[in-house]
């Protein structure tokens, strides 16, 4: 299911810039293609597409915090989304991923040698940041087609990483 977060600020703008393009350090090899496709193509109500997004969400985020605090952090986000709501969790989730989830993925790219990864994913990250910071828009959309994209980056982590959990 669609949720849409408001944008207020550059800052704003720029973590989910951030953020969105991370995953192109896949592209250190063509080998995510078939993972990315699989999840892109794979007949799924939109319900059930959020539902495989959080799972593989707690699973993607115990290569930071093991399972315990990838179940604890979900919790968290939980519990915010109901006391603060959607916006104040999807920021929550934001706040992680740029203080601690992106420059573990990246830390675990440079040890496993996808340099190639880190490159391309600095280049698309700049160029994310400038359309950002030039867009007008005040709110974006966490769509049926992004979850499905970082269902695809998140099954390829794990494939690449395994991690005991």
């Amino acid at each position: 299911m669609p949720y849409e977060f408001d944008v207020p600020s550059k800052m704003h703008k720029i973590g989910v810039a951030l953020i969105v393009v991370h995953g192109l350090s896949d592209l250190e090899s063509l080998d995510c293609l078939l993972i990315y496709i699989l999840s892109y193509f794979l007949p799924v109500s939109s319900q059930n597409v959020t539902k495989l997004f959080c799972f593989f969400s707690v699973l993607h985020f115990a290569q930071d915090t093991y399972i315990k605090g990838s179940l604890l952090l979900h919790i968290l986000i939980l519990l915010v989304a109901i006391k603060l709501g959607k916006q104040r969790a999807i920021e929550f989730v934001g706040l992680y991923m740029l203080i601690l989830h992106i420059p573990a993925h990246y830390t675990r790219c440079f040890v496993s040698g996808r340099h190639l990864g880190i490159a391309v994913a600095a280049f698309a990250s700049v160029a994310a940041v400038l359309a950002a910071l030039r867009s007008g828009r005040k709110t974006m959309a966490l769509t049926d087609t992004a979850q499905r994209i970082a269902i695809g980056h998140m099954v390829y982590e794990l494939a690449l990483y395994s991690p005991s959990l």
